[in-house]
C-alpha cells in the first residue's frame, strides 16, 4: 500500500520551473518549505485523469488549509488555456494548473518507478524532497491517508520522536 512507504523517498525535487494558464512563471522552489505540493500530472485525453478529478478537487478543498497545494500540472499539446479552464470547470476543479511536459514528469517517473509520459501520476514535495510517486489513478482515500501520514511523520522529524526500525 501507498501509506505504508511514506516516507520511503527523500529525493531532491527537481527544479521545475513552468508557467500558469496565463503565462505567468510558476516554480517549485518559489513554494515555502512547510508547505507540502501535490503534483498531479494528467491530460483531458486520458480517462483515468478524468475520473480522479473530483477527488484530487475535495483533497484540494480539504488540505489547502493545513498548507498543501494542489497543482495541476496539464500534459496536454494542442490545448489552448481557455480549452484547459473550460474542461475543468465541467469538473468544477478550480485548483491552479500549470503547463508540463516530458521533461517535467521524467523526474518524478524514474522514482516511482513508471514510464515517463505514463499519465496520470501524483507526486508530492516537502522541504524540498520527493516524498511520494505515485503513478496511476490516486483515489481520495488513499490520498488523505498519505498526506495524514506524511504530517504525522514531519511532526515527528520535528519533534525528534520519529523512530526507525531494521530488519537486522
Amino acid at each position: 500500500a501507498v501509506v505504508a512507504t511514506v516516507g520511503r523517498l527523500s529525493a531532491p525535487a527537481p527544479a521545475l520551473e513552468l508557467e500558469d494558464l496565463d503565462g505567468a512563471a510558476w516554480s517549485l522552489s518559489a513554494v515555502p518549505a512547510d508547505e507540502t505540493v501535490v503534483l498531479n500530472f494528467w491530460a483531458t485525453w486520458c480517462i483515468p485523469s478524468r475520473a480522479e478529478l473530483p477527488d484530487l478537487q475535495a483533497l484540494h478543498e480539504r488540505f489547502e488549509p493545513q498548507g498543501v497545494r494542489f497543482i495541476g500540472v496539464v500534459m496536454d499539446d494542442g490545448m489552448t488555456a481557455d480549452d484547459i479552464r473550460e474542461y475543468l470547470t465541467d469538473f468544477s476543479v478550480d485548483y491552479p494548473q500549470v503547463w508540463g511536459g516530458l521533461d517535467d514528469q521524467a523526474p518524478f517517473a524514474t522514482l516511482a518507478p513508471a514510464a515517463v509520459g505514463a499519465i496520470p501520476m501524483t507526486a508530492v514535495v516537502r522541504d524540498g524532497l520527493v516524498r511520494e510517486v505515485v503513478p496511476g489513478v490516486i483515489d481520495e482515500e488513499t490520498m488523505s491517508e498519505l498526506l495524514e501520514a506524511l504530517g504525522e511523520l514531519e511532526q515527528a522529524m520535528d519533534t525528534g520522536s520519529a523512530t526507525t526500525s531494521g530488519d537486522g
